[in-house]
């Protein structure tokens, strides 16, 4: 019971920070090609739409309530945008190093971002990720699995 009350808390958090993401459907890529290129530190949340067995996993719970909790400390500082992994594609000049369905890119600004592959599951990850947004951290020397994410907006 427990655990299928934190999955449900998990899903409907992360509905909120979906509808408050702005949305990058194929239909608005432009507009988060917009929100990129304006250059303020921008965390571009990569996720297809959810599954029934994402929603019902407990993997999936902790995700989306470590991105939301980040997201809820960060909105007034980051701008926040979701984008589908078949969007992200439209979105880049070049082909991007993501391979995972789930991903967050951290970009600080026109030429200085990085990336986690997967769903982020550990905190510190999004501490190292505020360091970076904030200028603090020099992208090569990030650890928790974030890595250089070289970019070129279509």
């Amino acid at each position: 019971m427990m655990r299928l009350r934190a999955i449900l808390h998990a899903s409907l958090l992360l509905a909120g920070i979906f509808l408050n993401a702005e949305a990058a459907s194929a239909e608005s890529v432009t507009a988060a090609r917009r929100i990129l290129s304006a250059g303020r530190p921008t965390v571009l949340i990569v996720a297809p739409q959810p599954a029934a067995a994402n929603r019902a996993s407990e993997g999936y719970a902790d995700w989306a309530a470590y991105l939301n909790d980040f997201a809820a400390e960060r909105r007034g500082t980051f701008r926040f945008v979701r984008v589908t992994p078949k969007a992200l594609r439209a979105i880049f000049a070049a082909s991007t190093p993501v391979t995972h369905p789930f991903a967050t890119i951290f970009i600080r600004d026109a030429r200085n971002a990085v990336f986690y592959d997967g769903m982020i599951h550990e905190p510190q990850v999004y501490r190292s990720a505020i360091g970076f947004l904030s200028g603090a951290t020099d992208p090569q020397t990030i650890a928790l699995g974030l890595k250089p994410f070289r970019f070129r907006l279509r």
